[in-house]
């Protein structure tokens, strides 16, 4: 029986705190803030800076312009599964967060890339970026399935985007938000995180499931 192929991207090991001296930015990763940006080395809330930092289990960023994070050598093609724990600090804004797929030319000047997004009003959503322009797939809507944040604490959801021959599934919490016809030009590529505007938060995992075997009724064409 063949069996799914996992690629987990990291290890599970304890929360450390974001102002720890070991703490570096990924050397491996790569990201495109939505407007230019200092990276600083300490957690920075002001428009013109922000910070990323490897924390064991994951990564902390503090946004001060949206922008995607991503590392080259992770891309997802055919029928897989992305997955992701995002833990959302109450200080945040109202920006949307969540995984960045189907991403190509994204160091150039015209880059694609899907957004599945969550807000802390508990809402969720689908974008396409091509270039300058930001594209509604799937607008704004609520679902109970998405905990949202009140005025203290933390929230933390898990992000799941599944992809077949045929659609594209969104789940958040194993609850099932939607899905959508999908087309290989728009969810094949580079996978991330896209992090909205003045956000604060904490990632603790990034897993990629490759899908091997067609599921139950499913075509395999591409």
């Amino acid at each position: 029986m063949l069996r799914p192929l996992v690629a987990s991207v990291l290890l599970l090991a304890p929360l450390a705190s974001p102002s720890a001296a070991q703490l570096t930015t990924p050397s491996e990763w790569r990201w495109r803030t939505d407007r230019p940006a200092r990276l600083v080395d300490e957690i920075a809330e002001p428009s013109g800076e922000w910070f990323f930092v490897g924390m064991p289990p994951g990564w902390h960023v503090t946004m001060g312009p949206g922008g995607v994070l991503y590392n080259p050598e992770y891309t997802a093609r055919g029928r897989f599964e992305i997955r992701s724990e995002m833990i959302l600090f109450a200080e945040s804004g109202e920006s949307g967060f969540g995984i960045m797929f189907g991403g190509s030319s994204l160091e150039g000047g015209q880059p694609s890339y899907m957004s599945f997004l969550i807000r802390r009003d508990g809402s969720w959503a689908l974008m396409h970026t091509l270039g300058q322009e930001l594209h509604t797939i799937h607008e704004w809507e609520r679902n109970e399935a998405i905990a949202p944040l009140r005025s203290e604490g933390t929230v933390s959801n898990t992000l799941a985007l599944e992809v077949t021959a045929s659609e594209m599934i969104f789940r958040v919490n194993d609850v099932e938000l939607g899905r959508l016809d999908k087309s290989p030009a728009t969810t094949e590529g580079s996978f991330g995180f896209r992090v909205g505007a003045g956000l604060n938060m904490h990632i603790t995992t990034l897993d990629l499931t490759a899908r091997l075997a067609a599921a139950r009724g499913e075509r395999t064409s591409n």
